[in-house]
């Protein structure tokens, strides 16, 4: 199975994931900034996020891409995992 692990350029900002077995977890930083933490199921990512300034929270989904390079989804306030709009992320392969 491919790991979430990594740096990825993101929406919001460079997003670093950590993945232990199902649970993903990290941070995202740029315009926004803040923490992000979740689980896996094959290619979808179920997450919650929160951020720092100003205090926000809610949740969302992404979606892998069959080559591991792209996560592709929404993100919601509160309760809902949608109504704030996109978030997609390119696996950052500099490091490499």
């Amino acid at each position: 199975s491919i790991s979430y692990a990594g740096t990825w350029d993101s929406t919001w900002g460079k997003m670093e994931l950590m993945q232990e077995g199902h649970h993903v977890h990290g941070s995202f930083t740029g315009y926004r900034s803040g923490g992000i933490t979740g689980h896996v199921d094959g290619d979808l990512y179920r997450f919650s996020w929160t951020q720092l300034h100003p205090e926000s929270h809610g949740h969302g989904w992404m979606q892998m891409s069959p080559d591991g390079s792209h996560l592709e989804g929404r993100w919601g306030y509160l309760e809902d995992d949608s109504n704030g709009g996109r978030w997609a992320a390119d696996r950052d392969t500099s490091g490499y």
